[in-house]
C-alpha cells in the first residue's frame, strides 16, 4: 500500500484531520480516563521504561526518548533521527505538563 512508501509526506502531516472533529475530540478525551487504556499504557511503560521514584514512579527523559526513538523508527522507517529526536523531545515536554 502507498502508506508504506516513506517518506510519503512530512511526519507532521501524518494525522487524520477527521480525528479532530468535535465528536471525535470528545471520544478521544474519554480515552484518558478509560481503565483499559490506562492498563495498556502502564503495561507498555513497565515493559519499556526503567522507572524511578517512590509511589508515583516516573521514567527519566533519557529513558522516554530512548524508548520512543525505537517506536518512532518502527512507525516511520527511514525518518531522519534528528527530526525524530526533536519531535520526541517536544512530545516529552508536552507530556510532562500538568493535565488540564
Amino acid at each position: 500500500p502507498s502508506r508504506d512508501h516513506f517518506p510519503a509526506k512530512p511526519y507532521y502531516e501524518d494525522g487524520d484531520p477527521s480525528m479532530y472533529s468535535e465528536a471525535n475530540m470528545i471520544l478521544r478525551d474519554e480515552l484518558k480516563d478509560s481503565s483499559h487504556v490506562r492498563t495498556a499504557v502502564m503495561d507498555f511503560v513497565s515493559n519499556h521504561f526503567i522507572l524511578q521514584g517512590g509511589q508515583n514512579r516516573l521514567c527519566t527523559k533519557d529513558e522516554y526518548i530512548k524508548a520512543f526513538m525505537k517506536v518512532g523508527q518502527v512507525l516511520r522507517p527511514g525518518i531522519d533521527t534528528e527530526e525524530l529526536a526533536k519531535l520526541i523531545r517536544e512530545d516529552f515536554e508536552s507530556d510532562t505538563q500538568p493535565r488540564k
